[in-house]
């Protein structure tokens, strides 16, 4: 089995452009956000540590802090 990187054929923004156009009328993009409290679904393609102080204090945004973070650009 090839456990290599897997792509999509033309980059992994075809999915969120595919995404993003499918759900125009439903979601909101490019706008910055201060916090997360009052939605009921929240899709967020940011790193956890950007992610975690957006949420009230929960065990989730604790958990997301302890994920560990590497930069590949």
């Amino acid at each position: 089995k090839n456990k290599g990187i897997i792509t999509l054929k033309n980059g992994m923004e075809s999915l969120i452009s595919a995404l993003a156009d499918r759900l125009k009328n439903e979601i909101v993009l490019n706008q910055e956000v201060q916090n997360l409290e009052g939605f009921d679904h929240v899709i967020s393609t940011l790193p956890a540590y950007r992610l975690a102080p957006l949420l009230p204090e929960s065990l989730l945004a604790e958990l997301l802090m302890k994920i560990p973070f590497a930069s590949v650009g």
